[in-house]
């Protein structure tokens, strides 16, 4: 993902001509073609081992909207190897439902404190049988970071 445009005023970033969009803490409001009525708030404000929170948000694909909500906390201080390098992180474990469907949301994720994304994320959907919807894990292969003039 590239980032293409910032908006500090809006609270805004987006990537990849607006394909993604984040708030400025890395939370997503547009993931492809999904978009949330709220920021998820996966990256909290404050990198605290066992600070917790929920975040719940309404989530849009295809033209059909769900209801989500997640319990998060902050587990432990973890070093994380990924294409981009080494990073030290703090690991966020996220249980989850989509109460709409029915499906258990399950998500891990390795921030870093000042990038405002996951170097790492895993997140597992299992339908209300049990079985597996989807399985994902992204990770960062490169980072490079500049000043633009505005």
């Amino acid at each position: 993902m590239l980032v293409t445009k910032v908006d500090l005023e809006a609270d805004r970033v987006e990537y990849n001509t607006g394909g993604f969009i984040t708030d400025l803490m890395g939370n997503y409001l547009k993931l492809g073609g999904v978009e949330f009525s709220a920021p998820q708030q996966f990256s909290p404000a404050e990198l605290q081992i066992g600070k917790k929170w929920t975040a719940a948000f309404k989530r849009t694909a295809n033209g059909r909207t769900s209801v989500v909500s997640f319990d998060f906390q902050i587990v432990r201080k973890e070093k994380v190897t990924v294409p981009a390098g080494e990073f030290e992180t703090f690991r966020v474990e996220g249980q989850g439902w989509n109460t709409t469907y029915g499906n258990q949301l399950t998500t891990t994720l390795w921030l870093v404190p000042g990038l405002n994304f996951a170097v790492k994320r895993e997140i597992t959907i299992r339908r209300p049988d049990g079985r597996y919807f989807a399985a994902d894990r992204h990770e960062l292969v490169s980072l490079r970071q500049q000043a633009t003039s505005t």
